[in-house]
């Protein structure tokens, strides 16, 4: 397993507002172009787990 570590973050404020639930809360970014997308809808225990997967 990989030692714990600080990743990027990258805010962007776009000057057009989306209907709620329509855009991802968070964007992950991942290796070889893979993207995944957690909307706000997801519940707080899908969230952990996908986050802890990630690790």
């Amino acid at each position: 397993m990989a030692a714990p570590g600080l990743a990027a973050a990258v805010m962007i404020e776009d000057a057009e507002v989306a209907r709620p639930g329509l855009q991802p809360a968070i964007v992950i970014d991942l290796a070889r172009g893979k993207l995944i997308s957690i909307f706000a809808s997801a519940s707080p225990a899908l969230v952990a787990s996908a986050l802890k997967a990630l690790r």
